[in-house]
Parts: structure tokens; C-alpha cells; sequence
């Protein structure tokens, strides 16, 4: 009997005996693994220290240089003073930390060797006596030194996840390094002067390895980190920063401009410090997933004492499986409670509080307004041209831009600003508490101005046109409801007038005015109220007709002459401007088909919507109507607005080359007033530049007006286009554009819009 109890003891003893030496085996194991993790940690902690003195040697380092160009700027030895001052404080701060150390590391001793050399140094550079290539040679030393340093200090782990990231914010380290040369070398060749030679190849040098380290960079990071690094620093400036590279590496010297240089020095700074920005977060990250790591491997090592100690009865070990059942089987509930009451809540697309959390959000509002008795904005943002972009390149691109404006608002609003997608393709912005009288005009126009700021989606630049409404509680409304109706009216009639309106009693009324003459647009095609008329286009310089403008009148039964501005907005909004726009030309070119047939041929400018632009199939309609109509390209211009031309520029370049090619000419109208660029006007396969008449108008009195005109003149002039002013009403601004050698002009000078039959009796007899 006692054997059998020994052996059934035994039998029983062990496999636990086995267990627990396996278990303590792993638990060493672990427990060795957390050690190292803690060290590596430790590591990445020396790195971070030493990140801070690479900075600011390679601010001393520029600033240095640039100094030693211009010695006797005091803006240029102040930024020195400052750099140095930010160099000593990190290492009074290394120094600090070596003194309390225990057992400080011996790179810390050999730095403070190396760095004391450089007091040497910075004499020379406050006597002038240093070159500034010698300068920058000098910090790029010590520089490399330290860069060389971190890359011992975080070395490969052995985790791919872990070691991509240290890789990456090494190559961060290796790309501000090259920016930072970069900065100090382009500086240094806008205030010599010299010429082009050594050191515009180390330039071209610097900006291929920022290139090859960034190309590494991508494939190593996340998504969030390679669109951080792509866009460092603002549109405007990123622009100018590339024109001023794309300068130095040109075979020209670059001028001598002290300016100049520090407009280099400032948008090369601010590139590096973003840069700074990206490697503290990118070292955070590493930090918090090795800390991580080490408490998974804590937690790990607690699991396998439990399960040891679980073997010693039966019992615990099933309830604590069973609670852990149950407590998994609870947390994902509560997961999934949390993720529903998330979508029910919130837009997925962009994050931002869907409809529902909006109209909490401004109720809970109001009532906080009411009971400490301030005001509540409400705002309403637009987005012209959204859906016809969504339809043209598919719903990717539609919620790229949303997300992308998204992130601008919450960017550039108030911080106390509650931002939300109650519509598809309108922002809502709460404004908790009005503190003074105009911001509710200027929140609104902030929101307006960011979403109509150029967007980068892929390889296109889209430009959106932002219309904004607002209004006020109590003013405009007492209630949501009233107030969201206030807000509604402000917007439609922003979308009237464009840019931004505030309610104003008596929006209702016009509002009502708009929708009944947009109900009654519907069907004014197809009962033939809609007719053409034509204004004369004039040579200045024979005075000889030159050609007309086709333009779209509306007489209606009851209100008699509609004014275009009126009816052609509300046909764009809701899309009867295409159809509209095709009559347009397939009349026009009927009628001017007529009148070569009587030997008194005369070119027709027809205007096309931004929303025909657009279309797909664009350039098979125009060569069908051509053909239909028999009128030969030659004698049809079409007119473009900027602004449409500017929306998506790759596809409106490829859309003009098209249009171009089946012999049409081509016409921007209204320039000046949009967005356009020399670099694109010069990629725009057009023949003629209009002359909006707003700068027409008193350019005889000189001013800006008369500026602006002359300089699209001689634009023009330059790129071989053809200029034509419009609204010429007077002799005196006739005679100015004249005298700047504008080609053509129409206006009431010479002639109104008139129907077919008055225009045509000042066509010139046939010629026989």
C-alpha cells in the first residue's frame, strides 16, 4: 500500500517537479530578456540626451557660417549669441548629469574632451579669422561624431518591428544632418556671391543623400512619419524654399544678398526643426514600444508562476480559466459597446462628430450659454465643387480631401472649437463662447480661407472654393432648430455671393426669391426663354471688329430680363449649366455658320462652366457640335475661367492640349483674379488672356488697377498671347490700354450685348 502511494506520489510529483524546473528555466529567461529590454532602454536614454547637443551644434554650426560671410551684421551675431547660449545649456545639462551619475558612461568623458576644443574655435570665428567652409568642416566633426555614437547606442535588436524603427530614427538623425549642411552651405553661397564651383557639387551632394535617406526613411516608417516628413513645413514656404535650392544648383552664381541668406537660413530652419520635432516623436515611440515589450515580458513571466502554482489544484485552475473565459467574453462586449456607441457618434471617415453628436454637442451648448449669459457662434462650411470632383476621380480621392480638410480645421479653429461632418460634404463649427464682437465673422472666414487653400491628393493639386455661413445665439436664434436655420440661410446665401455671410434678417425672403427662380430655370430651355446675344470685340489698334462674345440672356415671361447673375450661379449649383452650356455652343455655332454662309466670317468666344470643363467627354462634344454645325475650329474661341482651370491643373492641361489639337483657340477669362501661376500659365496651351474688367475699371487714373492691367499686358506680350479687356466704357481707358499695347477690347464703348440680328448689321458687307 505505501509503495503504491509512493509511486502514485512519485507519479504525481514528477511531472510538477518537471513543470517548475521548466518554469523557473523560462522565467530566468524572461526575466534575463526584461533585463535587457531595460538596458536598451537605458541606451535609447543616453541617445536622447545627446540628441538635443546634435541640434544645437548644428544651429551654432549655421549660424556660424553665415556670419562669417556678413561679420558686420548684428542680426547675423545675435543669431550666433543665441545658438551658442543654447549650445552651453545642453552641456550644462550633459554636465549635471555626468556629476550625479554614479558610474557616468565613458562617452559622456570623451565628449566633454572633444567639445572643449571648440571655445578655441568659436574665437577664431568672433575675430573673422576662419573660413566658413573650414567653420562648418570643424562642427561636422564632432557632429558625426555624436551621430556615430547614437547608432552604438541603439544598434539592432532582433525584433523586426523594433529594429525598422530604430533604423528610421537613426536615418532621421542622418537626414537633419545633410539638411543642416545643406542650410549652412546654400547660406554661405548667397552672401559670397562666388561662383558656381566645389561648392554647389557638395549642395547637389547634400541634397541627393537627403533624398537616398528619406527613400530609406519610407520604407522603414509608418504611414503617419512619411507624411510628416513630406510636408515639413507649409505649402508658401516649402514653394519658396525649393525656388532658392532650384537657384543654387543652377550654373549661375546666386547673388549676393544678405537678406536673401537669411531668408535661406530661416526656411532651412524651420525644415530642421521639424525634422527635430519628427525624431523626438519617432524616439518616444521606440521607448514606449520597448517599455511595453519589457512589461508583456513582466506580465508573461507572472502568467507562468501562476500556471505553475494552478497545477497544485485543480480547482483554482479551472476558475481562474473560467474567470478569464468570462472576463474575455466581457471585455469584448464592452468593446464592441464602445465601438458602436463610437459610430453611432461619430463620422468614420474623418472622426469628427457625426450629425447626431453635433446636435448634443449644440444643445448642450446653448444651455451653458444660457445660464452664464454669453453667445454661441454657429458656422456652416461649403465645399464648392466637390461632388462634380468625387463623381470625375471616384469616391478615394472625395475622402482623401475630407480627411485632409478635416485635419486643417481642427488645425487652424480655436481650441475650445467643436468641429463636426453633420452633411456629406459640409463642416459644422460650434463656437462655445463669443468673446468679442467681430469673431464670429472671423472664425467663419478662417474656416473658409483653409478649405479653399491648395490640396496635394497624389499627384494632384486641387483648389476648392469654400463658402461659409454663420449666426449667433440668442440674436439669430433661440433654439437649435432656429439657430441651425439661421446658420442654413447665411450659407445658401454665401453660396449666392460667395465668400462668407453672416444672418441677417431678410435672408429667408431672398432665399425663397432663389429657389422659385431656380424652380422656374428648370424649364426655361425647354420653352425657349433662354436667347443669345453677342458683344462686339474690337482691334485697338485699326479699331476693326475682331470677333464677339456669345452671351447667355433669360427673358422671362413674368419677371421680364433676368440678369445673368442671377440665374447662371443658380444654374451651376444644380447642375443645369451643362445642358444649358451645350444649347449654348451647338446655337452659337449655328449662327456662326450662318454668316460664313453669307461671306462675313467672324470668330465666336463662347464661355465654358467650370462644371462643363470638368466633363469627361468634353472634347467629343465640341468636335461633334463642330461637325454637326459644319463650323470650321478656326472661327470658335473658347473661354475658361481661371479659377475652373486652376481646380485640378494636371488634367485641366491635358483637357486644353485636347481642345487645342482639334484647332479651337483658347481663352483664360477673368484673369488676374484667381490663382494661377507663371509656372502654369506657361504649361496652358492657350491663345488668349481676358483682362477681368474689374481692373479695367479707373486704370486710367493709374493706381493699382492701371499696374495690374500693364503687367497682363506684358505678360501676354512675353508668352505670345493675346490680350483682350473687357467693360471698356470710356474713350480715356481705351486710349491707356492702347498705349500699353493691349490687342483687343469690348465694353459699352463700342457696342452692348445685342441679339443676331442687330449684331449682324455691323458685320462687314460679303466680300464679293
Amino acid at each position: 500500500m505505501r509503495q503504491i502511494a509512493q509511486r502514485i506520489a512519485w507519479a504525481i510529483a514528477l511531472p510538477i517537479m518537471a513543470f517548475l524546473a521548466v518554469a523557473g528555466f523560462l522565467v530566468h529567461d524572461r526575466i534575463e530578456a526584461t533585463r535587457q529590454l531595460e538596458a536598451r532602454v537605458t541606451q535609447l536614454d543616453h541617445a536622447e540626451a545627446i540628441a538635443p547637443l546634435i541640434h544645437a551644434l548644428q544651429q551654432e554650426r549655421g549660424a556660424g557660417s553665415l556670419y562669417l560671410t556678413a561679420p558686420g551684421d548684428t542680426r547675423l551675431r545675435e543669431l550666433v549669441t543665441a545658438t551658442r547660449e543654447e549650445t552651453d545649456q545642453v552641456l550644462d545639462t550633459l554636465r549635471r548629469q555626468r556629476e550625479e551619475a554614479p558610474d557616468p558612461p565613458s562617452w559622456m568623458v570623451r565628449l566633454q574632451a572633444e567639445l572643449r576644443k571648440l571655445q578655441d574655435h568659436r574665437e577664431a570665428v568672433d575675430n573673422h579669422q576662419l573660413d566658413p567652409e573650414l567653420h562648418i568642416h570643424v562642427y561636422t566633426q564632432v557632429i558625426e561624431a555624436l551621430i556615430r555614437r547614437i547608432g552604438e547606442l541603439i544598434g539592432p535588436f532582433g525584433l523586426e518591428r523594433l529594429d525598422n524603427d530604430l533604423i528610421a530614427y537613426l536615418l532621421l538623425f542622418q537626414i537633419k544632418e545633410q539638411a543642416g549642411r545643406e542650410r549652412a552651405l546654400g547660406a554661405i553661397m548667397i552672401a559670397d556671391n562666388a561662383p558656381p564651383g566645389f561648392r554647389q557639387q557638395d549642395l547637389l551632394h547634400h541634397v541627393v543623400l537627403q533624398r537616398e535617406y528619406q527613400l530609406a526613411f519610407d520604407r522603414l516608417s509608418n504611414p503617419e512619419h512619411r507624411y510628416r516628413l513630406e510636408h515639413l513645413i507649409d505649402l508658401e514656404a516649402e514653394d519658396r524654399f525649393m525656388d532658392l535650392r532650384t537657384q543654387l544648383l543652377e550654373a549661375n552664381a546666386p547673388p549676393n544678398d544678405g537678406a536673401l541668406a537669411r531668408t535661406w537660413f530661416g526656411l532651412a530652419s524651420q525644415r530642421i526643426d521639424a525634422m527635430r520635432a519628427l525624431s523626438e516623436r519617432l524616439q518616444d515611440q521606440v521607448v514606449g514600444e520597448l517599455r511595453a515589450e519589457a512589461r508583456s515580458l513582466q506580465r508573461t513571466n507572472q502568467q507562468v508562476v501562476a500556471a505553475t502554482a494552478g497545477l497544485l489544484t485543480i480547482t483554482l485552475l479551472l476558475s481562474v480559466g473560467i474567470g478569464r473565459g468570462l472576463y474575455r467574453q466581457l471585455e469584448g462586449r464592452r468593446r464592441d459597446a464602445e465601438r458602436i456607441e463610437y459610430l453611432a457618434t461619430h463620422d468614420p471617415l474623418t472622426g469628427l462628430p457625426n450629425r447626431t453628436l453635433f446636435q448634443d454637442h449644440l444643445t448642450e451648448c446653448l444651455n451653458r450659454a444660457r445660464a452664464e449669459g454669453h453667445k454661441v457662434g454657429l458656422h456652416m462650411v461649403d465645399l464648392q465643387g466637390f461632388t462634380e470632383i468625387n463623381a470625375t476621380w471616384g469616391d478615394e480621392v472625395g475622402d482623401r480631401i475630407l480627411q485632409t480638410l478635416a485635419h486643417r480645421l481642427e488645425e487652424v479653429l480655436p481650441a475650445d472649437a467643436i468641429i463636426a461632418r453633420p452633411y456629406g460634404d459640409d463642416f459644422a463649427i460650434i463656437q462655445p463662447a463669443i468673446r468679442a464682437e467681430g469673431d464670429i465673422h472671423t472664425v467663419a472666414e478662417t474656416a473658409r480661407r483653409a478649405v479653399e487653400k491648395t490640396l496635394r491628393i497624389g499627384p494632384r493639386r486641387i483648389r476648392l472654393r469654400g463658402r461659409a455661413g454663420a449666426a449667433c445665439f440668442p440674436e439669430h436664434g433661440e433654439s437649435a432648430n432656429s439657430l441651425m436655420t439661421a446658420t442654413t440661410l447665411a450659407l445658401q446665401e454665401a453660396k449666392a455671393k460667395g465668400g462668407t455671410c453672416v444672418y441677417v434678417r431678410g435672408m429667408s425672403d431672398r432665399f425663397q426669391a432663389r429657389q422659385s427662380l431656380a424652380r422656374d430655370l428648370e424649364h426655361a430651355l425647354e420653352r425657349g426663354e433662354l436667347l443669345l446675344n453677342y458683344q462686339t470685340k474690337v482691334d485697338l489698334a485699326s479699331g476693326r471688329l475682331a470677333g464677339a462674345e456669345v452671351l447667355l440672356r433669360w427673358h422671362h415671361p413674368v419677371r421680364g430680363l433676368v440678369p445673368p447673375d442671377q440665374f447662371i450661379p443658380e444654374a451651376e449649383k444644380s447642375g443645369l449649366i451643362v445642358n444649358i452650356g451645350q444649347w449654348v455652343l451647338e446655337t452659337a455655332c449655328r449662327q456662326g455658320r450662318r454668316w460664313l454662309d453669307q461671306g462675313r466670317p467672324v470668330q465666336l468666344a463662347v464661355n465654358l462652366s467650370s462644371a462643363q470643363f470638368r466633363q469627361a467627354d468634353l472634347v467629343d462634344q465640341v468636335k461633334a457640335t463642330l461637325t454637326r454645325t459644319g463650323l470650321p475650329p478656326t472661327l470658335l474661341e473658347l473661354e475658361i475661367t481661371e479659377t475652373a482651370v486652376m481646380m485640378d491643373m494636371d488634367t485641366s492641361v491635358r483637357t486644353l492640349q485636347a481642345l487645342r489639337e482639334l484647332g479651337v483657340s483658347l481663352a483664360i477669362d477673368d484673369f488676374g483674379t484667381g490663382y494661377s501661376s507663371l509656372a502654369y500659365l506657361r504649361r496652358f496651351p492657350v491663345s488668349v488672356l481676358k483682362l477681368d474688367r474689374s481692373f479695367v475699371d479707373g486704370m486710367e487714373h493709374g493706381g493699382d488697377p492701371a499696374a495690374i492691367a500693364a503687367a497682363v499686358v506684358q505678360l501676354g506680350q512675353v508668352l505670345s498671347l493675346s490680350v483682350v479687356a473687357e467693360g471698356v466704357e470710356t474713350e480715356a481707358q481705351a486710349a491707356a490700354l492702347r498705349q500699353l499695347g493691349c490687342d483687343l477690347a469690348q465694353g459699352y464703348l463700342y457696342a452692348r450685348p445685342q441679339p443676331a440680328e442687330q449684331f449682324e448689321a455691323q458685320l462687314p458687307a460679303p466680300k464679293t
